[in-house]
Order: C-alpha cells, then sequence, then structure tokens
C-alpha cells in the first residue's frame, strides 16, 4: 500500500516548509526512518524522515519549493503497488492538505473577536491583491513558485484562480504572458558601474528569514534605541570568582552573558511592559519571562529561548545557555527550543563592539544589546579611576512602552549590574 510522504509540522507556528536538498532520488530505495530529505522552516533546518521502507516515487517538489504543512512531497511504493494505486494515494493525499488547510482557515475565522477588524490597507492601482496565507505569505502551489522563479514572476503580482484564491501554475504562465507583452524599460548595463563582482551571494536560506524578519520588524514596529554606561567592574570581580569555583567543582563555568541574563530576568519582573507584545489592538504584558539568547552562526543567527529565566539558578542558567548555543552550532535544536521568547538579549562584547542598535525580535517588545566590558578611566568619588565599563543598548516598542518607563528599566537592570 502506497504511503505519503508529507511535510511535518515542526513547532505550532510553522506554515510551510522549504526544501533545501533531497537526500534521495526519486526511483531509490529507502528505508523506514531513513533520512530522505533536509527542509527549512523560518526557525530551523531538519531532516525529514521516510515513513515506510520502499521506493521514492512522485516527487511533487524540488529543491528550493516551499510546501505547506501536510502538502505531499513525494509517495513510497511497495513492489505490490499498481500505477492506480499510486495516482489515487497522490489524489487522497492532495485532497487531505487541501482540507487540512480549509480547516484551519476555518477554525482561524471562527473565533470570537472583541473588536472590530482592522481597516484594509488599499491596493496600489493596478496591483491585484495577492492571496495571502498566515503570516502574510503569498499562496501557491510548489509548481507555480517553481515556475516563478524560472520565469522571474514576482507571485505578489499574481491573481490567483485555484482553490480560496491560491496560485497555480496557468496563473504564473499568464502572468508572464501579460509582462512579455508590455515593453520592459531598458535595464543600464551592469558595466555602466564600472564595477566587477568579486562574489555573487545567493540570499537564501536562514539568511533570507533573517533579512524578512528584520524588515517586516522594523517597518511594522515604532523602534527606538537609548544606550547607558554601567560600571562592570563588580560583575568581573565576581565572574572571576564563580569560574575558579566552577573550576574547582567541574561545574559549568558562567559567562558575563549569564550574568547579565539572571540580572535582566529578575528586572523584567518589575518591567511587565518591556516583557510584553502588541496583540492586535491590545498590549498582552506576559506572565513567563522566557529569555532568547542570539547565537551567531557561519549561516547567519539563531535565538534559543530559556524558559523561565527568571527562576533559575546562574549554574542552571550557565548550564543551559552553554548546552543551547552549542546545540545551536551543531543544528541539533528542536523546534520547540526556539518559540516562546519574550525579551532577547545579544552580545556583541567578543568582537570588540560598544554599542550598537539591536533590531526587535517580533513580536517580542525590546531587546537588549551588551557591548564589551573593557577598562575606561572615569571619576569615581571625585578623582579619575580605572574601572571596567560595558555599554547597554536598548531597543524598545514605542507603541508598547514610551522612553520615560523603557529608560527606568535600564537604569535598574544597570544598578543590578554595578552591584555584580
Amino acid at each position: 500500500m502506497p504511503v505519503p510522504l508529507k511535510m511535518p509540522q515542526l513547532g505550532l507556528t510553522m506554515t510551510e516548509g522549504k526544501i533545501t536538498r533531497w537526500l534521495k532520488q526519486e526511483g531509490d530505495a529507502v528505508e523506514a526512518d531513513e533520512a530522505i530529505l533536509e527542509i527549512e522552516t523560518d526557525k530551523i533546518n531538519a531532516e525529514v524522515e521516510a515513513p515506510a521502507s520502499g521506493r521514492l516515487t512522485h516527487v511533487q517538489a524540488q529543491a528550493g519549493d516551499s510546501v505547506k504543512v501536510i502538502g505531499l512531497l513525494a509517495i513510497i511504493a511497495t513492489p505490490e503497488d499498481t500505477d492506480a494505486d499510486l495516482a489515487a494515494a497522490v489524489e487522497a493525499a492532495n485532497a487531505a492538505a487541501e482540507r487540512g488547510t480549509a480547516a484551519s482557515q476555518a477554525v482561524a475565522t471562527s473565533q470570537p473577536t472583541r473588536r472590530p477588524p482592522p481597516r484594509a490597507r488599499p491596493q496600489r492601482p493596478g496591483r491585484p491583491a495577492p492571496p495571502a496565507a498566515a503570516g502574510g505569505r503569498v499562496m501557491a502551489s510548489p509548481v507555480a513558485r517553481r515556475l516563478a522563479r524560472e520565469l522571474e514572476v514576482g507571485l505578489s503580482t499574481v491573481t490567483g484562480t485555484g482553490p480560496r484564491g491560491r496560485i497555480v501554475e496557468s496563473d504564473v504562465r499568464a502572468a508572464a504572458e501579460a509582462s512579455a507583452a508590455t515593453p520592459a524599460a531598458p535595464a543600464a548595463p551592469a558595466e555602466a558601474t564600472g564595477l566587477t563582482a568579486k562574489q555573487v551571494i545567493p540570499v537564501s536560506g536562514i539568511r533570507q528569514v533573517i533579512g524578512e524578519r528584520m524588515s517586516t520588524s522594523l517597518r511594522e514596529m515604532a523602534q527606538l534605541t537609548i544606550f547607558t554606561e554601567a560600571d562592570a567592574t563588580a560583575l568581573r570581580d565576581r565572574r572571576t570568582a564563580l569560574a575558579q569555583e566552577a573550576a574547582d567543582a567541574d561545574g559549568p563555568r558562567p559567562t558575563y552573558n549569564d550574568l547579565i541574563v539572571r540580572h535582566l530576568a529578575r528586572t523584567l519582573a518589575d518591567h511587565p511592559l518591556l516583557n510584553a507584545s502588541m496583540v492586535g489592538e491590545e498590549i498582552h504584558c506576559w506572565e513567563e519571562i522566557n529569555i532568547g539568547v542570539a547565537v551567531a552562526l557561519d549561516s547567519g543567527l539563531i535565538v534559543p529561548v530559556v524558559r523561565a529565566a527568571n527562576t533559575k539558578s546562574l549554574t542552571d542558567l550557565a548550564g543551559e545557555t552553554a548546552d543551547l548555543a552549542e546545540r545551536a552550532r551543531t543544528n541539533r535544536l528542536s523546534p520547540d527550543e526556539l518559540l516562546g521568547g519574550t525579551f532577547t538579549i545579544t552580545n556583541l562584547g567578543t568582537l570588540d563592539i560598544d554599542g550598537f542598535t539591536p533590531i526587535i525580535n517580533p513580536p517580542q517588545s525590546a531587546i537588549l544589546g551588551v557591548g564589551r566590558i573593557v577598562p575606561r578611566p572615569v571619576v569615581v568619588d571625585g578623582e579619575i579611576a580605572v574601572r571596567y565599563m560595558v555599554i547597554l543598548s536598548l531597543s524598545f516598542d514605542h507603541r508598547i512602552v514610551d522612553g520615560a518607563p523603557a529608560a527606568q528599566f535600564l537604569q535598574a537592570l544597570k544598578q543590578a549590574i554595578e552591584q555584580g
């Protein structure tokens, strides 16, 4: 009996996944639980395993295609399956995927609302309104997406004629033909710039996701950044002492970031607007304090989450953040470990950066940037002394919190750091 291979749902917020690479080719034999393709979501990269043993057939999407959750990827066939069996399995899987999409949309639209829906933003003249899925993505079949890339057609300019306005292959071909019939303005020749590209880097994968999320963050939030400088001498002394204790006990060695995360989590408990999100026309202040800790990868940035950070000891925080960072760098994080953050911290101190303007990780209301801890001459009790100083950069959403409350939060955090 044929077994459908479907796009898995890796986390509650996942709506679609992008195929990055097939590890098996159509016609290859596969074993149950064997990894046969790699996918990428807006949160994580993962391998998809075969649900059964058999032969890989009826591959529906190629590398680079995006497929909705529970959408059909391929069929695992057995030697006894006939062509009719395989065709019926493909039809049934596609129908189930369509029903799943319709059901999720029905559930979403049936929820009671306590306020009128926001007014739709008018479309620009001459541009059709694109069908959008949850999260603002244009709804299009995998074949349509692949064809749009081949023909260089922007899906946002195509009107869908499929079920619920979904863009299908014929829509893309029609848009390409219409575009070809309209003379395009001559483009400036590349050599006119007098520049030669040393390297051309495609913007895809996690780099593309980061670009989209950060652009959306700046576009949809009223972001403002404020700075302060804290005396981290006591923090440095404490970290030195704790490192020695950890070495003697063979335990996790706390970093400066661990100490600051602990102070940050406790300070957030007294400043709920900095641990909040804008949900529709309401501000939701979260009970949980879950700190996202930014980790730099060669391919971009990933933010695993330390849950209930305000309830954990420094030793627990040090162990958990070290473990999350290591598994982030080796691509072994689970999707759930990237969800549920209420505040983010990003530290560029190890790269000799003093201050910067971090971009908020939506839908959070703020993000803290930490610079390097460096000795500087400062005035202490009327005399010049050498102290270890650190610049703290707080970006916040002005729709949720005003400048004075944000400054009071940063002031409280500064005082906590200065106490060690």
